[in-house]
C-alpha cells in the first residue's frame, strides 16, 4: 500500500474517541486526518480535505446524526467509504445506513485489530460484513423478492376490475363502509355487496380490509 489510509472519525463520547483515534494512529498504513463529537464537523471536515474513510458513530447529537451526515457525505462525496461504528445492530438502521450507501459495520466492543482490518479492507474493496448484518441484508431481500412477485399479482387483479369495481375499491381504500359507498355512488346496497363480492374473488381473499392493508402497504393506490 503506497499511500497512507486518509480516516476521519466522528464519535460523541470523548473516551471512544480518543481509543478510536489510536487505533488509526498506530497504524503505519493509516493518517488520522480530524476526529470529532458530531455528524455536523463530520461532513465540514469531509468537505475541506481529502478523505478515504469515515468511521463514525450513528447516534451522536442526535439520534441518527450517523444517517444524516452519511447522505450528506455521499451526496457532496459519493467516493468516500463509510463505516458506522455501533453498539448494537437496530435492523432498521442497518438497512436505512446500507441503503443510502454505507460500506461496514463494525460493534465497539470489537478489538482494535478488528477495527483496523475492517478499515484496510474497505479500503481495498474487500469487506466482509458481520453474521448479523449478513442475516438483516440477507432477509431484506427475501421480503423485497416476495413483495416484487406481491406487487406483479395485485396488479394483475386490479387489471381485472370492471371501471365501476375500481370506483368501489378506490372508496373501500378511502375507508368508506358498504353502506356510505351505496350513498355516494347512488346505488342499492345489494348491488354495492354484489360488486365488493366480485371484488373478493379476483383477489381470492375473504375480507376487503386484507386487500385495502396489502393495496397500501405496497403503496399502489395511484393505481386507481
Amino acid at each position: 500500500m503506497k499511500d497512507k489510509i486518509r480516516v476521519a472519525l466522528a464519535e460523541d463520547v470523548a473516551v471512544l474517541r480518543n481509543a478510536f483515534s489510536d487505533i488509526v494512529r498506530k497504524s503505519i498504513n493509516m493518517q488520522l486526518v480530524s476526529a470529532v463529537a458530531t455528524g455536523k464537523e463530520i461532513v465540514d471536515v469531509v468537505i475541506g480535505n481529502s478523505i478515504d474513510i469515515v468511521l463514525m458513530d450513528i447516534e451522536m447529537e442526535t439520534q441518527l446524526a450517523g444517517i444524516d451526515a452519511a447522505k450528506e457525505i455521499l451526496r457532496l462525496k459519493p467516493f468516500v467509504k463509510i463505516i458506522f461504528l455501533t453498539s448494537h445492530t437496530h435492523e432498521d438502521i442497518i438497512k436505512n445506513a446500507m441503503g443510502l450507501g454505507a460500506t461496514d459495520f463494525v460493534t465497539k466492543s470489537n478489538e482494535s485489530d478488528k477495527i483496523r482490518d475492517k478499515i484496510i479492507n474497505a479500503y481495498n474493496d474487500k469487506v466482509e460484513l458481520e453474521l448479523t448484518v449478513q442475516r438483516i441484508l440477507q432477509s431484506e431481500y427475501t421480503k423485497i423478492k416476495k413483495n416484487e412477485l406481491e406487487v406483479v399479482e395485485i396488479v394483475k387483479n386490479i387489471t381485472e376490475l370492471t371501471r365501476s369495481e375500481k370506483e368501489v375499491m378506490l372508496l373501500l381504500l378511502e375507508g368508506k363502509n358498504p353502506k356510505e359507498i351505496s350513498n355516494l355512488r347512488v346505488v342499492e346496497i345489494g348491488s354495492t355487496k354484489r360488486q365488493i363480492g366480485h371484488i373478493l374473488k379476483k383477489f381470492n381473499v375473504k375480507r376487503t380490509k386484507e386487500i385495502v392493508n396489502k393495496i397500501n402497504t405496497l403503496e399502489l393506490n395511484n393505481l386507481f
